[in-house]
């Protein structure tokens, strides 16, 4: 087992760069993929940054829009037509 461990995610775009960089260097590590869906609860303690990066990620007004879409863009339109009252 290499020393070196890549979190990653299909999609991602950055990761694949990183893989082929590391692939290309020679460089052993190993490849751990995450499901951005479905987040692991655990993670590893080695990463708070990761942990960090997830925390703030969840209170993105744009993550929290999926939870309640309607309020989130009745707010969004009556702040972008200046109005003082939210639409009801």
């Amino acid at each position: 087992m290499s020393s070196l461990q890549l979190y990653f995610a299909k999609a991602s775009t950055f990761s694949q760069i990183t893989r082929m960089v590391l692939l290309e260097k020679g460089i052993d590590f190993t490849a751990i993929e995450i499901d951005l869906q479905h987040k692991p609860e655990t993670l590893p303690t080695e990463t708070p940054r990761l942990q960090k990066w997830w925390e703030n990620l969840r209170h993105c007004p744009s993550i929290q829009q999926v939870a309640n879409p309607t309020k989130f863009y009745v707010e969004r339109f009556a702040r972008i037509l200046g109005l003082t009252a939210p639409l009801a």
